[in-house]
């Protein structure tokens, strides 16, 4: 397990504030990262469609801030990541 997930939202400082119940359904995201998206630089994901759109990730892991731009075509890549795109989708439909 790579990063450590606060135990709740107050053991952090948002400029926006967070209720509880939309921290709790996104607070296990960093721990299903697969090791393959915190160990490359690669910041494009994917095959990009010309008009298709991208999702947009971004995280903080350990302090280290990841990038990820998730293109459309999501075909080439390996299946946890794609477990992973499709969680983060799931939470924010």
């Amino acid at each position: 397990n790579l990063a450590k997930v606060p135990d709740n939202i107050t053991q952090f400082n948002f400029s926006i504030v967070m209720p509880a119940s939309k921290y709790d359904s996104v607070k296990d995201l960093l721990t299903t990262i697969p090791a393959e998206l915190l160990n490359s630089t690669t910041i494009s994901i994917g095959q990009a469609w010309p008009d298709a759109g991208y999702w947009d990730v971004r995280a903080s892991v350990n302090g280290v801030v990841h990038v990820w731009n998730f293109e459309a075509d999501q075909s080439g890549i390996s299946p946890a990541v794609q477990q992973f795109l499709a969680k983060v989708k799931s939470l924010y439909k």
